[in-house]
C-alpha cells in the first residue's frame, strides 16, 4: 500500500509532464511551420529585390549591353541535364556550363558582365527587400545583407545596423550571383513573432485549456484514489474497533452466565443476582453500541425527527456535569459558566444530550490522567453559543478537516490504546445541523480543543 502511494502521484506526475511535453513539441513546431512561411517568402522576396536592383543598374549603363547566347538547335540537340553554353560579348567571349531550362541563367549572366565595373549595391537591395515583405504583410524590425567572395570564401561587404535586434532571425541561404558562382548574397531579417502568435493564438489557447483539464481530472483522480483508499481504511479501523467494543460485553456476560448454574448449585443466590445483573449491564452496554450505530447509519437532515421543547439551561447542565464527573478512571472537573440572560433553549432533548454526552466523554478520553473541562454558554449575533473547552490533547489542523466524517478517528500518539468507532461527532454534526445550527473546532488558548455549538434561536 506505501508503494501504491508513492507510485501513484509519480504517475501522475509523469502522465502530466507528458501532456505538458507534447503540448510544447506541438506548439514549437506550429511555430517553425508559421516561421517556414516567413522564410519562403523572404526567398521570394530575395530573388525578385534582386531582379529590380540588376534591373537598376542595367538601366544606369553609360550605352547599351550586347550579350550573345550559344544557338537553341544546338542546345536542343544536346539531351544531357547539364548543358554548356556560349556567351559572347563585344570584347569577350566565355563558355558555361548550367543546367537545362534554367530561368535563372540569364539573370545569372547579367550579373556575371556587371560584377567589377557596376556591382551589386546592398543598401538598394535591403531597401527593396524590406518593401517586398511588408507588401506581403510581415512585420520587420530591420535587416542587412552579406555579399560574399564564393571563390575565396570571404566576406566582401556587409550592411549590418550597429543596433542590430537579435531576435526571431530567419536568414535565406547563400545565392549565387553569377553564372560562374563566384559571388553571392545572403539576407538575415529580424521579425517580431506577434504575427505568428497572432495566428497561433486559437491553437494556444485550446492546448492551455487541455493541459489544465489534463491536470485537474489528474488530480481529481489522485484525490479520489486516496480519498477512497482513506474511507477503506476507516472502514477496516472501524470493523476492528467494533468488534473490541463488541466482543468485550460479550465476553464479559458469557462469562458470568457460564458461572450462574455453579452457584445455582452451591444455592448462593448472591452470587447469582450479582452475575445475572453483571450480565444485563453487558447487555445494555452493548444494546447502546448497536443503537449508536443505528442512530449514524441515518443522520441525514431529512431523516432525522426532532422533537424540540423548551429545555431550563440550568437544571440541564447541571444533570449533565453531576453524570460526568463521577469518573471512576481519572479526576474529572467540569466548571460551567452561564452568560445569558436566557433560561431555556428549544431543543431535542433526547439527541442534544446525546450531542453534549460525546462532547464530554471525547473530552474524558483524550486527555492525560486528570481533565479539566469548560462549558461556556452565552448569545453571539442573536444565537446561543455554547463552548465545550478541554485541555487534552488537541487535534491538529490536518485532522480538523475531517473530524466531523464517518469513521474518521483521531488517535493521539500518547494514546493509541483509546478505542472507538469515529462515529460520535459525525452524530453531533447531524444533530445540530438537523437543528439550524453550525458546529465548529478550534484550538484551545493553552491546551486541547474547543467545540463551539452555535443554536438559531
Amino acid at each position: 500500500m506505501k508503494s501504491q502511494k508513492q507510485t501513484l502521484p509519480f504517475v501522475v506526475v509523469v502522465a502530466l509532464l507528458a501532456i505538458l511535453l507534447n503540448q510544447v513539441f506541438w506548439i514549437v513546431n506550429m511555430y517553425r511551420s508559421y516561421q517556414q512561411e516567413l522564410i519562403l517568402a523572404l526567398n521570394d522576396g530575395m530573388e525578385r529585390s534582386l531582379r529590380k536592383e540588376v534591373t537598376e543598374r542595367i538601366h544606369s549603363l553609360d550605352g547599351p549591353m550586347i550579350i550573345s547566347f550559344s544557338p537553341l538547335d544546338s542546345i536542343n540537340r544536346d539531351t544531357s541535364e547539364i548543358i554548356e553554353r556560349k556567351i559572347q560579348t563585344e570584347d569577350t567571349t566565355i563558355y558555361v556550363k548550367v543546367k537545362r531550362n534554367d530561368p535563372d541563367v540569364e539573370f545569372q549572366i547579367l550579373q556575371y558582365f556587371l560584377i567589377n565595373d557596376n556591382p551589386i549595391k546592398i543598401n538598394q537591395l535591403k531597401e527593396y527587400l524590406l518593401t517586398e515583405l511588408k507588401n506581403k504583410g510581415f512585420k520587420v524590425y530591420d535587416s542587412y545583407i552579406e555579399y560574399y567572395d564564393l571563390k575565396g570564401d570571404s566576406l566582401i561587404n556587409q550592411n549590418k545596423p550597429e543596433k542590430w535586434l537579435p531576435f526571431s532571425v530567419v536568414s535565406t541561404d547563400t545565392i549565387p550571383l553569377d553564372v560562374l558562382k563566384s559571388v553571392g548574397v545572403k539576407a538575415f531579417v529580424s521579425t517580431s513573432p506577434r504575427p505568428i502568435l497572432a495566428k497561433m493564438s486559437f491553437q494556444i489557447v485550446l492546448s492551455l485549456l487541455l493541459i489544465i483539464l489534463a491536470s485537474y481530472c489528474m488530480i481529481y483522480l489522485m484525490r479520489t484514489i486516496f480519498r477512497q483508499r482513506k474511507i477503506e481504511k476507516m472502514r477496516q479501523d472501524f470493523v476492528n474497533a467494533m468488534v473490541h467494543e463488541f466482543k468485550r460485553p460479550i465476553t464479559n456476560a458469557s462469562t458470568m452466565l457460564e458461572l450462574i448454574p455453579h452457584y445455582l448449585l452451591k444455592n448462593n443466590t448472591k452470587m447469582v443476582n450479582e452475575y445475572l445483573t453483571g450480565s444485563l449491564l453487558e447487555f445494555k452496554k452493548l444494546t447502546a453500541y448497536t443503537d449508536r450505530i443505528q442512530r449514524i447509519s441515518n443522520n441525514e437532515r431529512e431523516r432525522i425527527q426532532l422533537e424540540k421543547v423548551e429545555v431550563a439551561l440550568n437544571p440541564f447542565f447541571e444533570r449533565l456535569i453531576a453524570s460526568h464527573s463521577a469518573n471512576k478512571y481519572k479526576p474529572v472537573e467540569i466548571e460551567f459558566m452561564l452568560n445569558t440572560s436566557r433560561e431555556t433553549m428549544k431543543v431535542d432533548e433526547l439527541h442534544f444530550t446525546n450531542v453534549m454526552d460525546n462532547l464530554l466523554e471525547n473530552a474524558i478520553k483524550y486527555s492525560g490522567e486528570s481533565v479539566h473541562i469548560r462549558i461556556l454558554v452565552h448569545e453571539n449575533s442573536g444565537k446561543l453559543e455554547i463552548s465545550v473547552m478541554d485541555d487534552g490533547f488537541g487535534i491538529s489542523n490536518r485532522d480538523k478537516k475531517f473530524v466531523f466524517d464517518k469513521f474518521y478517528r483521531v488517535i493521539p500518539k500518547s494514546n493509541k490504546k483509546t478505542v472507538g468507532f469515529g462515529l460520535g461527532l459525525t452524530y453531533v454534526k447531524a444533530i445540530i445541523e438537523a437543528h439550524g445550527g453550525t458546529i465548529r473546532v478550534m484550538d484551545a488558548p493553552t491546551k486541547g480543543s474547543v467545540f463551539v455549538l452555535s443554536l438559531p434561536d
